[in-house]
């Protein structure tokens, strides 16, 4: 059997999964490779779409829903464990992704709002679960306020839940629990974030004055974040992550975990810092206390909306850095590796280029630029190297 593999389609329908369709080259038809499972068996099925049909590509799509109805119309005949209730989820979540892993903690959060929602909708239990009971979730969630803020709870808040149902539904399927997962492809349309603003240096030094008055883990965590661009979680930096033979700062377990480690160099910025951890043999830069750790973004909710500064927030201190090095002329490359950007593309979401900022390049583009420099008139910028601050950065000087 010879094949010629058609690759238009990939679709993963939880339990089963349509892998691709595909041509044969002793058939006039296209063909499904699908299996019932993950490590299961491959099985193939002739689809009714001709290779020289006009609009193929839509008749493929309608075809493989087809495929998929039938099969789970098959599977329905299969018995389901109809005395499992939700009881097995935490600890699912538990040995999945780790009770204490930043991962398993938000998880563990979101499963206890969905318990709320099927206690009150007494869905107790996955083969109860109803695809009206996803769309009504939404209308349940965002009804809810936050209990500290008094605002109410965003649609993308309830998305990122539901997203974790379909995970559990489709572990509900392979358990027997259910038949189907009716969590799958809700796409629900979710609301536009606040895009996080840069700090401007009179919002820095304004921030830092209000500092002065507040706990010294929060100087620190701020003037941390805003010179090397670490998240918060990666500020507190130990006497352990510093190598001071190899002149850098290592970050083992960063957002992502091990496997995204990297370093960073000492920036002359954090450079008396570290010195300090050193000498004093502390075994951390700051300590974070434990009734603030537990709601640590409220924390700085609550400081930027006393420095009259509600706009602001802590990851603020990631986007100004990442924009400070850019407009200094640090190539993107050099820059995702500083602040561990996996692609160009999450790097750009982070760049707050202003007209200022385009206007200084637009100039370049001048056509009288070159009867000005004909004359002996202002040259173009130019690139040099210096030191600046924190980020030993390049920099535009006439």
């Amino acid at each position: 059997m010879v094949f010629c593999c058609f690759d238009l389609l990939r679709i993963c329908y939880g339990l089963l999964v349509i892998l691709s369709a595909f041509e044969r080259k002793d058939s006039p038809f296209f063909w499904a490779q699908y299996s019932l499972g993950r490590g299961e068996k491959k099985r193939y099925r002739r689809l009714d779409v001709r290779k020289d049909d006009p609009g193929r590509a839509d008749l493929l799509r309608i075809a493989l829903h087809r495929l998929e109805g039938e099969i789970l119309a098959d599977r329905a005949l299969s018995p389901v464990d109809h005395d499992s209730g939700w009881g097995w989820v935490p600890g699912y979540i538990e040995t999945r992704w780790g009770g204490k892993t930043a991962t398993g903690r938000i998880y563990s959060k979101q499963w206890t709002a969905l318990a709320e929602f099927f206690s009150e909708r007494e869905t107790i239990r996955p083969s109860t679960l109803e695809r009206t009971d996803c769309f009504d979730y939404v209308e349940f969630r965002t009804d809810q306020v936050k209990y500290r803020s008094g605002k109410h709870i965003s649609k993308n808040t309830a998305k990122g839940e539901l997203k974790l149902l379909g995970m559990l539904m489709d572990e509900a399927v392979l358990r027997g629990m259910a038949r189907e997962n009716p969590a799958r492809r809700l796409r629900i349309e979710g609301e536009e974030t606040a895009e996080k603003p840069e700090i401007s240096e009179e919002e820095e030094a304004k921030i830092r004055a209000v500092l002065k008055e507040a706990p010294g883990w929060m100087r620190l965590a701020f003037h941390i974040g805003i010179s090397t661009g670490l998240r918060h979680g990666e500020c507190c930096l130990t006497a352990a992550q510093v190598r001071w033979a190899d002149d850098q700062v290592v970050i083992e377990k960063p957002k992502g975990g091990r496997k995204r480690g990297f370093a960073i160099p000492i920036y002359e910025a954090i450079r008396p810092q570290l010195l300090e951890l050193r000498n004093s043999r502390r075994h951390a830069l700051f300590e974070i206390p434990a009734s603030d750790a537990k709601i640590l973004g409220i924390v700085w909710r609550r400081f930027f909306d006393k420095t009259g500064l509600p706009h602001l927030c802590f990851h603020c201190t990631r986007v100004t850095f990442v924009t400070r090095g850019m407009r200094a002329g640090i190539p993107e490359a050099v820059m995702m590796r500083m602040v561990n950007h996996g692609s160009s593309l999450i790097s750009r979401v982070y760049q707050r280029w202003t007209s200022d900022d385009v206007r200084s390049y637009a100039a370049l583009l001048s056509p009288d630029r070159a009867v000005d420099d004909a004359k002996g008139g202002s040259q173009p910028p130019k690139l040099s190297r210096r030191k600046a601050g924190s980020q030993g950065a390049w920099t535009f000087c006439k």
